[in-house]
Formats: C-alpha cells, sequence, structure tokens
C-alpha cells in the first residue's frame, strides 16, 4: 500500500464515520447512544486531523527511520 492509497482509506472511514455520527444523532438519545456518538466523535476528529494533514510523505532529504518494537 502506498501512502497516497493509505491517505485514501483514511478519508474513506471518515466519510463513513461521518454519516454514523450524524444517523446518531437523530436517533432518540439514550445514555448508551450518547457515550457510543461521544467515543465515535473522538475517532471521527481523529480522522480529520490525519485528513487534514494530507498523505503521509517523506522530504526527499529524509533518511527512512527503522521503528523498533
Amino acid at each position: 500500500m502506498t501512502e497516497q492509497e493509505l491517505y485514501e482509506r483514511v478519508v474513506s472511514v471518515r466519510e463513513v464515520i461521518d454519516t454514523l455520527v450524524g444517523v446518531a444523532l437523530e436517533m432518540p438519545a439514550t445514555i448508551e447512544l450518547c457515550v457510543f456518538t461521544g467515543k465515535l466523535s473522538a475517532a471521527l476528529d481523529i480522522l480529520m486531523v490525519l485528513e487534514g494533514g494530507g498523505a503521509p510523505v517523506h522530504e526527499p532529504c529524509e533518511e527512512p527511520h527503522l521503528l523498533e518494537n
């Protein structure tokens, strides 16, 4: 998977979650639904930030970083 494909999947997931939050907000409120919608909205916030940042492409002079487990 390329960086652009990863970004496109984030956008796709964000769109789905945005729709789910909209639908949940139209349902009769219950404590459980409020907690569910709040958690889903938190995930939406994160995805919106990732989408706003664009595809995660490195600078041409940047060396690849080996992530430690």
